[in-house]
C-alpha cells in the first residue's frame, strides 16, 4: 500500500505543474506575482511560443479557465502598466490554443560608433550591438549615470532587471543568437503584446483549403501546353514565397510546406502520368501505323495523336488493290526460298511507291497489296496522288522485271491494278486482343474487282 501511494505521487507530480512562491518576506511586500517559468520549447530549445497564463495541468489549452493559473511575467507587467486584469488579453487576435502566442524575435545589429587610434597611429573602428529591445547596464542606475534618453525611455515604462553577463543568466536560444538572456523572453512578450507585433499563424483549417486549393491549381495546370503549364509551374511557385514573405511582413504565418508539397507533388506525379500516356500513346500509333504509312506520317500522328480518330469514320477516300498477275503459275515452278526472295523484292519497290504518294498500305495478302487514301491524315488530291502511285507501280514491275527475271521462268510477272474512290468507313476493327485499322464499304468491294 505505501508503494501504491509512492508512485501514485510520482504520477501526480508528472501530471501537474507546480507553483514555487517567493519566500514570505519577499511575498507578503510584493504588489504582484507572476510565472517566470518557460513550460513550452522547441525540440531545440528555443522560445517560440510564450504562454500570458500558465495552470495547473500540462495541457495548456485548458490554462484559460484554470482558476488556479498565474500570468507571465511579461504579461503582468503589461496589465500593471495599461491597469487590466491578465485574462483580458485572452481575447487577442492570435492567441494559440486560448494561452500561447508567437514571439516575434527582433535580432540584434551592428553599429559602427566611429573609429579611434592606437599607439601607431592606425585607425580602428569601434563597434556595439544594438539590441531590439535597450539593455542599460545596472551599474548605471546605481551610480546615478544614466543618460537623459535612458532616463526618458525608463520612466512611466516597464523594466526588467535580470542578468545578461555570459555565465549568469539562464540561456535559450533565439531565431538569432545561440545564447539570449532568459529575462528577455519575458520582455520580448511584453513588447509584443503591447506594440500588438506578435506573431499570428494561420488555422489548421486555412492550411487544409491551401493544400486542396495547391492540388487543385496542379491540376488545372495541365489544361495548358507542356511549356505553358511548365512555366506557370514555376511562376506559382515563385508567387507563393513571395506571398508568404508579405504575409511574413505583416506578422502573419501560414503553412508553406505542406501545401508546396501538395502542389510539387502532384504536378511530379501528373508530370509522370502524362510522360507515361505519351510514351504509351506513340508506341499504340507507330505499332498501329509504322507498318503500314510512310515514317513523315508516322511522326505527324505521334506529335498529334487528335488527328486519329479511333472508331468508325465515313470519309470520302481512295482505294488501291494490286496483285501480280501469274503469280499461281510463277510460284509452282519456284522453290519456297526463292518464292519469298521474289515476293518480297517486287513487294517492297511496289510499296515504295505507294509511300511516295502518301498512300497507306492497308494489308498484304499473299501477292496483293491493299491500300488507301485521305485516312487517317487529310489528303485533298488523294484521286491523283493514287493514279500517280498505280502508274509509278507499274514502271516499277517493269523496272525489276529487266533487273531480276529469270529467263526459265514460264511467265512475265505484270501487276493488275483497282481503283476507286467514294465514301467508306474507315477505322479500327478486329477484335479486342488485336486490331486493325482498315475500311469497310461497297466502294472497297467494287476497287477489288
Amino acid at each position: 500500500k505505501t508503494h501504491h501511494n509512492r508512485v501514485a505521487g510520482i504520477q501526480k507530480l508528472i501530471s501537474e505543474n507546480r507553483f514555487y512562491y517567493p519566500f514570505p518576506a519577499l511575498k507578503a511586500v510584493a504588489k504582484s506575482m507572476a510565472q517566470v517559468t518557460q513550460p513550452v520549447k522547441e525540440e531545440d530549445g528555443t522560445i517560440r511560443l510564450e504562454p500570458l497564463l500558465i495552470g495547473i495541468s500540462r495541457d495548456y489549452t485548458t490554462w484559460a479557465e484554470d482558476p488556479e493559473s498565474l500570468p507571465t511575467l511579461g504579461l503582468k507587467a503589461v496589465a500593471l502598466l495599461e491597469g487590466k486584469s491578465p485574462k483580458d488579453y485572452l481575447s487577442l487576435p492570435g492567441v494559440i490554443g486560448g494561452s500561447l502566442v508567437r514571439l516575434n524575435y527582433v535580432g540584434p545589429r551592428d553599429v559602427l560608433a566611429g573609429s579611434i587610434k592606437d599607439a601607431d597611429g592606425e585607425l580602428h573602428e569601434q563597434w556595439y550591438t544594438d539590441h531590439a529591445i535597450p539593455r542599460i547596464p545596472a551599474k548605471s542606475v546605481l551610480r546615478r549615470t544614466l543618460s537623459d534618453a535612458d532616463k526618458k525611455r525608463i520612466k512611466d515604462g516597464i523594466v526588467f532587471v535580470g542578468s545578461t553577463s555570459l555565465g549568469a543568466f539562464d540561456h535559450f536560444p533565439s531565431p538569432f543568437t545561440g545564447q539570449e538572456p532568459g529575462v528577455m523572453v519575458h520582455a520580448l512578450l511584453a513588447d509584443n503584446v503591447l506594440q500588438s507585433r506578435y506573431l499570428t499563424v494561420a488555422s489548421i483549417w486555412v492550411t487544409l483549403g491551401l493544400i486542396m486549393a495547391a492540388v487543385f491549381g496542379a491540376f488545372l495546370l495541365f489544361r495548358l501546353t507542356p511549356l505553358q503549364s511548365g512555366l506557370a509551374f514555376f511562376f506559382l511557385l515563385a508567387a507563393a514565397f513571395y506571398g508568404h514573405y508579405l504575409l511574413f511582413l505583416r506578422l502573419y504565418i501560414i503553412e508553406l510546406a505542406a501545401p508546396l508539397l501538395g502542389f510539387v507533388g502532384t504536378f511530379l506525379v501528373l508530370v509522370v502520368h502524362r510522360t507515361v500516356e505519351e510514351n504509351r500513346k506513340a508506341a499504340e500509333v507507330r505499332g498501329m501505323f509504322g507498318q503500314y504509312v510512310p515514317p513523315e506520317v508516322v511522326d505527324i500522328l505521334v506529335k498529334n495523336p487528335e488527328r486519329l480518330r479511333l472508331g468508325g469514320e465515313k470519309r470520302d477516300m481512295t482505294i488501291f488493290f494490286l496483285d501480280i498477275a501469274h503469280f499461281t503459275t510463277i510460284s509452282e515452278k519456284m522453290s519456297p526460298e526463292a518464292l519469298i526472295q521474289f515476293l518480297n523484292r517486287y513487294l517492297t519497290a511496289l510499296t515504295d511507291d505507294i509511300f511516295d504518294n502518301n498512300g497507306v498500305v492497308d494489308k498484304y495478302i499473299g501477292d496483293c497489296i491493299m491500300a488507301f487514301w485521305n485516312a487517317p491524315l487529310d489528303e485533298k488530291d488523294h484521286r491523283r496522288k493514287a493514279c500517280l502511285a498505280a502508274v509509278a507501280c507499274v514502271k516499277t514491275n517493269e523496272r525489276l522485271n529487266k533487273e531480276f527475271l529469270d529467263p526459265s521462268m514460264p511467265e512475265t510477272p505484270t501487276v493488275r491494278i483497282g481503283l476507286n474512290s467514294g465514301e467508306v468507313v474507315v477505322g479500327n476493327t478486329g477484335s479486342a486482343r488485336k486490331l486493325a485499322y482498315t475500311v469497310l464499304g461497297d466502294d472497297v468491294n467494287l476497287a477489288s474487282r
